[in-house]
């Protein structure tokens, strides 16, 4: 046996024997409220992961001598303190990569504690109560850092060193100014600050950042920001700063990248092309026939311009209908989204269209490849499945538009196993709307309106395991008829009184 997964169960204590040969233990929705030393004999574990229990502290001076364990997760327990008591170079320290603590109770930071993790490139403390974060930080690890709902205050940069960092997730938290120093973060792409309380921003306070790309300043209470000066992050190239109190923009100094307007007929000379970008530029239509004749091309990618119509003129069997796997659209203007335009393509996998302004989508659309679909963030309102024949389609992303009722036809996405239709407007859910997706195994309803939800009958995802309800207006939850064996509900941040 190389792995354990406890859930769902009455278990207050883990103990491990010596010599384990467990690659991977997991013990989830348990009554566990600590760690025993024992877990240090897991010496062959590679994935540790204690969540939805009671635990309440964590030292990570346990896990010291595991020279294989690259994941630790604790998330949803109770954890108000996070401490190392290792007093020796560990060989975790080496080992770790991606370390856990989101849905806890912490309410501080100290990066101090990671400074000895060097492999460390993934951490994630989203949804903590961390108002604070500070100390001395130095690693050359790739870190990308989730610091998502919190209530952070204080942002403290001025002592780390962290030349490759390239992420930064500080959304949903108090921040009333840019935080200080933020030239230490000279290697980071992408910064999020979204929904915070900023006022009056300067693009100054991040020309020192070198690498950043993306910044995010959506959803502050900003009444004014400044790009009139020279002193210019020398990379970036897409700035959001919807949902602000801005009452006036000039973007008069501000140097645009590239002013290309219009794809030349000329490209359809790149024959032996296997990826094509044309990002940040003035594009407002696209003919995916300029790109028929190239055999090679396996990506396309036209995010961020200002693309507003979309057309194939080909008239013939294109051979990029069987080269293309991946097209990326996000962050343009298009307003709908007709899915026969992409019958042709019939190895298209990844379909991305995050971001634009689409309010419908429509059309008969038929495919046998594992395809993907991402609608992230977009004003849709009808989204129409019922002329699709997609037998192998596993994900489709809906979350943050404007659903107020699930849609139709979902027997048409039999092969989907992940559907998120979080940050919608969806108010009353019968689990038997998803019954006939027969390989769905995760349903994130999250941030939507739902009163009620219900799970009382017998027509069920057969394979469903895991549903997010977080962040509604539930009241009440009947778990009583469910009809799987196994169901992780997450319903966090709801009214419920009643639950049976």
């Amino acid at each position: 046996m190389s792995s354990v997964n406890v859930a769902y169960t009455g278990l207050r204590r883990f103990d491990v024997e010596r010599g384990s040969a467990l690659s991977a233990v997991s013990v989830a929705s348990s009554n566990l409220d600590e760690i025993s030393p024992s877990v240090s004999y897991l010496e062959a574990a590679q994935d540790i992961a204690i969540t939805s229990c009671l635990i309440e502290s964590v030292d990570l001076g346990v896990f010291c001598n595991m020279a294989k364990l690259q994941l630790l997760n604790f998330y949803g327990n109770r954890i108000r303190y996070v401490k190392n008591s290792a007093n020796s170079n560990c060989s975790l320290y080496d080992s770790l990569t991606t370390l856990t603590l989101s849905q806890n109770y912490l309410q501080s930071l100290n990066m101090g504690l990671l400074s000895p993790f060097r492999s460390l490139a993934l951490l994630n403390v989203n949804e903590n109560r961390v108002e604070a974060v500070f100390g001395s930080y130095e690693t050359d690890a790739n870190l990308t850092m989730f610091l998502q709902k919190n209530k952070i205050k204080s942002f403290d940069v001025c002592t780390w060193y962290v030349p490759r960092m390239h992420s930064l997730d500080l959304q949903h938290n108090q921040l009333s100014t840019v935080p200080n120093c933020l030239e230490k973060l000279n290697g980071v792409s992408q910064l999020i600050l979204a929904f915070n309380q900023l006022s009056n921003v300067s693009i100054e306070s991040f020309a020192k950042m070198e690498s950043l790309v993306y910044l995010n300043l959506c959803c502050n209470s900003m009444t004014s920001i400044s790009f009139n000066t020279t002193r210019y992050p020398i990379s970036l190239r897409t700035v959001l700063l919807a949902e602000n109190n801005l009452t006036a923009l000039d973007l008069s100094l501000v140097a645009v990248p590239s002013n290309i307007a219009h794809i030349s007929p000329s490209i359809s000379n790149l024959k032996a092309s296997r990826n094509i970008a044309v990002t940040n530029c003035w594009l407002e239509s696209l003919d995916l026939g300029a790109f028929c004749d190239m055999p090679k091309l396996n990506m396309l990618n036209f995010c961020e311009n200002r693309i507003r119509y979309i057309q194939n003129s080909a008239n013939s069997n294109c051979s990029l209908y069987n080269s293309l796997e991946t097209l990326t659209l996000s962050r343009n203007f298009l307003r709908s989204l007709n899915m026969e335009l992409f019958n042709p393509f019939r190895s298209l996998m990844y379909l991305t269209l995050k971001e634009n302004r689409i309010e419908a989508v429509f059309g008969q659309f038929e495919t046998d490849t594992d395809f993907n679909l991402f609608l992230t963030n977009n004003n849709i309102k009808v989204f129409d499945v019922c002329e699709w024949n997609v037998p192998r389609m596993l994900w489709l992303e809906l979350q943050h538009n404007n659903l107020s009722t699930v849609p139709n036809c979902l027997e048409h996405l039999k092969s989907v196993q992940s559907i998120a239709l979080s940050y919608n407007q969806l108010a009353n859910v019968s689990i038997e709307s998803f019954a006939k997706m027969e390989s769905l195994s995760k349903l994130i309803l999250s941030s939507n309106s739902m009163t009620l939800i219900s799970f009382n009958t017998d027509q069920y995802p057969a394979n469903l395991r895991t549903v997010w309800i977080t962040n509604n207006n539930l009241t009440e939850l009947d778990l009583s008829l469910v009809a799987v064996s196994s169901l992780e509900v997450n319903a966090q941040d709801n009214y419920i009184e009643v639950f049976d």
